[in-house]
């Protein structure tokens, strides 16, 4: 709620900023977790695992499954999971194929398919079933 009408929150007494610290703060808990998991796993950490690769993966699965929804960032994680092993079938053109899923799902899904989903749930709501 906050995110979204921080006016409105703050209008009804909430303190806007305290809310976003404790969310932010929440985050990082849950980030210096996944960290220590990481180390404990792989037994060492340096700033050579974490490539700009990985980065931009990462953020193409925010992009394309829908960075403002959970279930948007699990597909699109799975998404981008899957997507090269098949793709490795055509490898001479497996780069220009996923740049330009990639591409069009920034034209023409900006809410990522988290936002195709519920604009698909909302028209089917809209409608009467058939019987």
């Amino acid at each position: 709620m906050v995110r979204d009408t921080a006016k409105v929150a703050s209008s009804i007494g909430l303190d806007v900023r305290r809310i976003e610290l404790v969310g932010f703060m929440i985050g990082a808990g849950y980030a210096g977790a996944a960290g220590s998991l990481y180390a404990h796993v792989n037994g060492f950490v340096n700033s050579f695992s974490f490539s700009s690769t990985l980065s931009l993966t990462v953020f193409l699965m925010l992009l394309l499954g829908g960075a403002m929804s959970v279930w948007g960032a699990v597909f699109g994680g799975i998404l981008l999971t899957w997507l090269p092993e098949r793709l490795r079938a055509i490898s001479n053109n497996s780069e220009l194929v996923y740049s330009l899923l990639v591409l069009a799902v920034i034209l023409f899904l900006p809410t990522g398919f988290a936002g195709l989903f519920d604009l698909v749930r909302r028209r089917r709501r809209g409608r009467p079933r058939s019987a």
